[in-house]
């Protein structure tokens, strides 16, 4: 009965919120399964390279929120990693140093990159930072796996073709998963 008492006019507004929170709800929740989905996956991270990149982080400091959102991402991806010494590193794992052939699965284009730290990236020589986000994103997977990430566009679905060149390591050697 007090719902009936309540004028048209004055149930828009609570209309309107419960809609706006119901959109905020859906926007987080496909934003989480998308990195739940990205997360299942188990990549892998020589301790130097760990190393390397958490001092990195540590130095990091951004007034940008999109960049603090990276550094964040790149963050977690250490966090969640499988970390193994250098001569351990199966040699068909993206690591600081690779060089890589990448397919875009939405319009199937072909890209090749090397994964460099940002002091080292160089678009014109397909030199990509670790620290952009398809640099974070491709970090640690092995050949053939396929991920998608978030990027200042929208989110890109991608699959690692093959690695035509391997960080320089001691060995390189097969890993079981």
């Amino acid at each position: 009965e007090l719902a009936l008492a309540i004028s048209a006019q004055a149930r828009l507004p609570i209309l309107f919120l419960f809609f706006q929170r119901r959109r905020d709800f859906t926007r987080r929740f496909i934003f989480h399964h998308q990195q739940s989905n990205h997360m299942k996956q188990k990549i892998i991270i020589s301790d130097r390279d760990e190393r390397r990149i958490r001092s990195l982080l540590d130095t990091r400091r951004s007034a940008n929120a999109a960049e603090a959102e990276n550094l964040q991402r790149l963050a977690g991806e250490l966090d969640r990693a499988r970390i193994l010494p250098p001569e351990e590193m199966p040699s068909d794992v993206v690591a600081l140093g690779s060089t890589v052939e990448l397919e875009d699965l939405e319009d199937n284009e072909i890209s090749t990159y090397t994964l460099v730290l940002p002091h080292e990236a160089d678009a014109s020589q397909g030199r990509i930072s670790v620290l952009a986000p398809l640099g974070t994103g491709m970090l640690g997977f092995r050949e053939g796996d396929e991920f998608k990430w978030p990027v200042p566009t929208g989110t890109i679905k991608v699959r690692i073709r093959r690695l035509i060149a391997q960080a320089s390591t001691p060995a390189a050697t097969p890993v079981a998963s």
